[in-house]
């Protein structure tokens, strides 16, 4: 019957749909070298990760006399900056003051490895500057933080 055919057919697309990976917050993992180097676990004190965007540098082709623009690939890969924010915490040991804030105090030439795992294994780690950190005092909430931070280097993804 056609509706048995609209059926079995609407099936098949939830049931695609249904094998599709979809994370939320709970799965993801946000990890950054503290001051010795040590990789620590930094989730609970982040809110919200600015847009991670990966691009691939291109140069400008184009010869005289062409009236459209024509681009080639440098082979060079650059992760735009971002920020990392939550709630400000200065007491726990890992949190945001002694992660983030300790670094502008003491500038250094080092870089902080940072790592987010989106969930089911799919992560992003690059080397970083912590180019600012940002407290934000708002009436009627919690005091908040903001961590710019500046990638260089090689990004892993896995």
């Amino acid at each position: 019957s056609p509706y048995k055919y609209v059926h079995d057919r609407i099936r098949a697309v939830v049931e695609r749909e249904d094998a599709v990976a979809k994370y939320g917050p709970n799965a993801v993992i946000v990890k950054m070298d503290d001051s010795s180097f040590n990789q620590q676990t930094i989730t609970p004190h982040v809110r919200a990760i600015g847009d991670i965007t990966i691009e691939d540098i291109l140069t400008g082709s184009h010869p005289f006399g062409v009236t459209h623009e024509e681009s080639l690939p440098t082979g060079v890969r650059k992760m735009e900056p971002f920020a990392v924010s939550g709630f400000f915490d200065d007491a726990a040991s890992i949190g945001p003051d002694v992660i983030f804030n300790q670094a502008i105090l003491t500038p250094a030439t080092l870089t902080r490895t940072f790592e987010v795992t989106y969930g089911g294994g799919k992560k992003t780690s690059v080397e970083t500057f912590i180019n600012k950190f940002t407290r934000t005092p708002v009436t009627d909430s919690l005091t908040g933080y903001s961590a710019a931070l500046q990638p260089t280097g090689t990004i892993t993804e896995t």
